[in-house]
């Protein structure tokens, strides 16, 4: 953090937990971390070496959980705080959250679409989770076997044309 005054205990004892370690040894660790700056030149070398060209329009799809109500606002506040321009494609982006609501809400037992609920319910083992390389290959995997349902599933479907003369759907 740039500014400790704006950490609270409650936040640190969280993390520190799901680390196994302690508030003082989490901010320790918080203390020795390269400044926010040079994590954030990392992290857009890393993006933009998967943009083949130079626009937004070429640039990766953007992938999370709760990325679209979450992660995009320190992205969007980051990109502005240094200057840089946007990172991903901005047409598409997948937030396996919203895809979870989609495949999961009529089933009684799913009470949460949180990524350690939908971890355990999948079951997903969730030793280092909260870890930035942990949820990024749990979130992956979870996306790709939702492409895979999506795409089986709509070869059975009938789109084109399965609104025409259909009173139901057009009301």
């Amino acid at each position: 953090p740039e500014d400790w005054s704006k950490i609270n205990d409650e936040d640190l004892n969280w993390h520190a937990k799901v680390r196994g370690c302690s508030k003082e040894e989490f901010k320790k660790k918080l203390q020795e971390a390269p400044s926010l700056k040079i994590v954030w030149q990392d992290f857009v070398g890393w993006v933009k070496k998967y943009n083949p060209g130079v626009s937004k329009w070429t640039g990766p799809y953007q992938v999370g959980q709760n990325n679209i109500f979450f992660d995009n606002l320190i992205i969007e506040r980051l990109c502005e705080q240094f200057d840089t321009k946007t990172l991903f494609c901005p047409k598409m982006i997948f937030d396996t959250k919203l895809m979870h609501q989609w495949w999961l809400e009529s089933i009684p037992e799913v009470t949460s679409y949180s990524m350690d609920f939908i971890r355990n319910f999948l079951g997903i083992d969730s030793t280092n989770s909260h870890t930035a390389n942990k949820d990024i290959i749990d979130t992956a995997t979870i996306f790709v076997r939702y492409m895979k349902l999506f795409r089986n599933t709509a070869k059975n479907v009938k789109f084109k044309g399965s609104f025409l003369n259909n009173k139901e759907n057009n009301e």
